[in-house]
């Protein structure tokens, strides 16, 4: 297993104002919820070996202060876990929690439509496209084995944890607020070729070791993932 390196959190207080309302479409029983939290990733300080983290400031967009973990996993540098960014508005707020519980958002992160997901990474990082995503899958083994290696040890019902070989440390936040700790979908940029309003996706579940590529419809609330801009 890659040797994975926790450093320093650097925290930065200039935010940008911004009033933002959506509906997050998740499932019939998904929700909304207030107050604020941040998006300041604390970005790698070096850029040669795999699985280690660094830190250094990333101007925010409208979050609060909070620091990520991030790793580098071959070319690539990634957030380390789930976006979990609020923004100002408390009344409208970015993304939401599966069941209005904050307790999930801390723990999966938030769950955001694509139209949020596309602009709600810190300045630096982007939510990265479908080809960007198989770059990760193909470095870890390829579809059939990646999400094992993916999976973070724990927080996977049904025995799906992984064994998070590059500490990417991937959650199961949901497909619907039915399947939290049993599945996870994170956006990607790429819209789909022939259907209106459906977008890519990455997916895993407990049931099986691998990352499956689907799409679903834009206004779905899943969970986002950050690359670090090259």
């Amino acid at each position: 297993m890659d040797r994975v390196r926790f450093l320093s959190k650097v925290v930065l207080a200039a935010c940008l104002s911004f009033a933002l309302a959506f509906t997050l479409s998740c499932s019939s029983d998904d929700g909304n919820s207030g107050g604020n939290c941040g998006c300041e990733v604390a970005s790698p300080s070096s850029s040669s070996s795999v699985g280690e983290q660094g830190s250094s400031s990333s101007e925010d967009r409208g979050c609060s202060i909070q620091s990520y973990k991030t790793v580098e996993i071959g070319t690539q540098t990634w957030m380390a876990e789930n976006l979990n960014c609020v923004g100002e508005d408390a009344v409208n707020p970015v993304g939401g929690c599966c069941n209005n519980d904050p307790l999930n958002c801390n723990i999966y992160g938030r769950l955001y439509d694509w139209s949020t997901a596309k602009w709600i990474c810190p300045t630096g990082w982007h939510l990265p496209t479908d080809a960007e995503w198989d770059i990760l899958v193909n470095y870890a083994g390829g579809s059939e084995v990646a999400g094992t290696k993916l999976k973070a040890k724990s927080g996977w019902n049904n025995n799906g944890n992984g064994t998070d070989n590059y500490g990417f440390s991937a959650l199961p936040g949901g497909i619907s607020c039915g399947s939290i700790s049993y599945s996870g979908a994170w956006w990607s940029t790429t819209e789909h070729e022939q259907y209106t309003s459906t977008a890519y996706i990455k997916r895993m579940d407990s049931a099986n070791g691998s990352v499956a590529t689907s799409s679903t419809n834009t206004t779905r609330g899943l969970s986002v993932r950050c690359l670090k801009d090259q």
